[in-house]
């Protein structure tokens, strides 16, 4: 009985996020405004956003290590031995790697709040305290909106996918998530389609890397595969198919990280 419950929980999951996006295809009814309208009270701005927006920002460039780095904006190389110290067990600082951004807060000539990106998820926080560094890793404030995109793969994959508004990045995702099931690499053919509906993630107002993908369907040769997102009963996040089953598989069709889908 449980089971038959979970499925129907994840079917009816699916059906609505793909039949609300759907819905926006209906014809849009416009409704006469009043000449004039209550001003709109501006949402409040998450306080780890506004934190990022007040901090200043150094881009790793060529040449540059962490020390050389931090040295232009007044760490000397004790403290900054001492804030690799207090983060190893989080990030090793001696990796920043080119383009990224160093983020910090001074103090007088002191800089008290350092920042740097692990990944597209995490970054790693460095406070200095009386007691000396801290180091914690946080997760990086986006905001969110809900995105669907859909196409028939006339060229390829990407070429389609991007053509639908998805980027290479879902694109890949995607295809591991439905790997298990179809060979991405060479089983894509002309006239197979897709739809996903996931998130977009903005930080400080630009688009940045896609968030969670909540469902997806891929028709591959006449068979539709689907995959919806939804917690275990350890509150696992993890992806399953319409009866029900987790979609983790240990071996894939075909790996896909490295190499480029075409049709």
């Amino acid at each position: 009985m449980k089971k038959i419950l979970f499925i129907l929980l994840l079917i009816g999951a699916a059906v609505f996020y793909f039949s609300s996006v759907n819905s926006l295809d209906t014809e849009i009814v416009q409704v006469d405004q009043p000449d004039t309208a209550p001003e709109q009270q501006k949402d409040p701005i998450d306080p780890a956003i506004a934190l990022e927006q007040s901090l200043k920002t150094y881009t790793i460039e060529e040449g540059d290590t962490f020390a050389t780095a931090v040295e232009t904006f007044g760490i000397g190389y004790g403290d900054m031995l001492n804030i690799v110290s207090s983060s190893q067990y989080i990030y090793d600082f001696t990796s920043v790697r080119l383009g990224r951004d160093l983020r910090y807060r001074k103090k007088g000539e002191d800089v008290t709040h350092l920042e740097y990106d692990i990944d597209n998820d995490d970054k790693i926080v460095v406070k200095k305290t009386a007691a000396g560094y801290t180091a914690k890793k946080e997760p990086i404030p986006y905001t969110y909106k809900e995105a669907y995109g859909e196409g028939t793969i006339l060229a390829s994959l990407f070429v389609d996918g991007n053509k639908a508004g998805l980027s290479d990045a879902l694109i890949l995702d995607m295809a591991e998530i439905l790997g298990w099931s179809i060979d991405f690499a060479t089983a894509v053919q002309e006239g197979d389609s897709f739809k996903v509906a996931y998130k977009k993630r903005f930080r400080n107002g630009e688009e940045a890397s896609h968030g969670e993908v909540y469902a997806l369907a891929f028709t591959n040769m006449s068979k539709t595969h689907t995959a919806t997102l939804f917690p275990d009963t350890e509150g696992n996040r993890r992806y399953y198919d319409p009866d029900g089953n987790s979609m983790v598989r240990q071996f894939l069709k075909a790996p896909l990280r490295y190499s480029r889908i075409t049709s």
